[in-house]
């Protein structure tokens, strides 16, 4: 599947970190899930068929921080709910949320997930979820992320003017800590298409991705798309609209906004054709 959502990791509460993959240590764990996925690799080629038709590549850079998404196509697929929706669709600078300091289940950090802003502070249900943070020993972000954090689409200069519920923690793209040029890249091997971008991409973005794609390819005899991950480059998570507005570690990773995967979906469909 897809590596944005997927672990290995099937005790994550049943047992010590070292132990969660089902060996008694990272070693046995790693061998376990590279013997279980040499297994199913196993099995998908027995039952796979020849590849037949051309061989073709392209690649491309994007400017992904000044995107606006104009597809017709994309723009008519979108399917999230309308209280999500935004008139302008476009990405922004990149940017870390509250949320990326909490990690996730395999690995988590000293804050909290699902830190949000919304269209208004609530302060009450913020110090609340600061108490429960505390309680648990992580440090409380929702006031802090509410009154301060909340305010960076205020600052045009640092182009966060369209994050949506992210509360921004690290703008890393204006302050050139990650790249805002990347690299998007079609591999096509007869009937099969390989789409390599650089985002950990979560496994539902990946369905739309690929959906996206075949659109365009399936004409020409392509009947199969892989999204292939962490290609190129390393840009965190690439999620989908209704994944980045619950802001857990996934969504707060999506570094340049709601309309990301709308984005890229545009700019694959542009490199397919």
């Amino acid at each position: 599947t897809d590596e944005g959502d997927a672990s290995p990791n099937i005790f994550i509460y049943e047992r010590e970190f070292a132990q969660r993959g089902g060996g008694a240590n990272e070693v046995e764990s790693n061998a376990i899930a590279g013997t279980k996925q040499l297994a199913k690799a196993l099995e998908l080629y027995r039952r796979g068929s020849p590849l037949r038709g051309p061989i073709d590549y392209r690649l491309f850079n994007v400017q992904m921080d000044a995107i606006e998404i104009s597809d017709p196509v994309v723009l008519a697929s979108l399917a999230h709910p309308a209280t999500l929706d935004a008139t302008v669709k476009r990405t922004c600078g990149g940017s870390l949320g509250v949320s990326f300091a909490a990690g996730a289940e395999d690995g988590p950090g000293p804050t909290v997930e699902g830190i949000s802003c919304a269209s208004s502070p609530d302060l009450i249900n913020a110090a609340v979820t600061d108490f429960q943070a505390l309680a648990a020993g992580k440090i409380p972000p929702a006031l802090f992320g509410d009154l301060v954090l909340c305010n960076f689409d205020a600052q045009p200069l640092l182009n966060q003017t369209c994050q949506a519920e992210k509360a921004v923690l690290f703008p890393v793209g204006p302050l050139n800590l990650e790249p805002s040029v990347l690299p998007l890249q079609i591999i096509r091997l007869g009937n099969l298409a390989l789409v390599g971008v650089p985002w950990e991409v979560t496994t539902m973005a990946a369905r739309r991705l690929r959906a996206s794609v075949l659109d365009v390819l399936k004409d020409a005899g392509v009947d199969t798309v892989v999204i292939a991950g962490l290609a190129n480059e390393y840009v965190h998570y690439l999620t989908t609209r209704e994944e980045y507005s619950s802001q857990q570690y996934e969504g707060a990773s999506n570094l340049f906004g709601p309309w990301s995967l709308a984005a890229v979906q545009q700019e694959t469909r542009r490199l397919a054709v």
